[in-house]
């Protein structure tokens, strides 16, 4: 290691010519870089959902719940299933593999939710199946108070609205 530092004592102008080069890479890399203010953000994750009226958890785990869970379990890509089964309703969690297809990975959820209908409680609603999309969240939630009468209130509200819209 020691040699190395004396070539580079002994060749000062090639130190200081890899140095230039060295920056100059580095500043052109920092420029060619895209970049996104709001990348897109895609989260492999499909929800089900049922309701179970009048069900204790005990209930909604053992007859709509562990039913899901069985048939979600089989399906391709899946990385993690979790559940949470409280009074009267079931959320079933299905995250996939980050490089998986999420269309594809929906729809085999959907089918695989479909294949445990039959088993499901009469009384139980229709599972419904929602994929996890950042783009459909909203970016800031503001709210608003004053002493104001309802309709300055509501004009004032309407015009906060359209000028948070204008903010670009």
């Amino acid at each position: 290691m020691h040699w190395l530092w004396n070539f580079f004592l002994a060749k000062r102008q090639f130190s200081w010519l890899l140095i230039t080069a060295l920056i100059a890479a580095g500043t052109y890399a920092v420029l060619a870089i895209p970049k996104e203010s709001s990348p897109e953000v895609i989260v492999p994750i499909g929800i089900v959902t049922v309701v179970l009226p009048g069900a204790s958890p005990a209930d909604v785990e053992e007859l709509v719940t562990n039913k899901l869970e069985d048939s979600i379990a089989n399906v391709d890509a899946l990385d993690k299933l979790t559940s949470s089964s409280r009074e009267g309703f079931s959320v079933v969690t299905a995250e996939f593999d980050a490089n998986a297809d999420i269309d594809k990975s929906i729809q085999n959820l959907k089918d695989a939710v479909d294949q445990a209908k039959g088993e499901l409680p009469e009384d139980a609603t229709e599972p419904v199946v929602t994929e996890v999309n950042f783009a459909d969240q909203p970016i800031l939630v503001l709210s608003i108070s004053s002493d104001l009468s309802p309709v300055e209130f509501t004009e004032l509200s309407e015009r906060l609205s359209d000028e948070f819209k204008n903010v670009a």
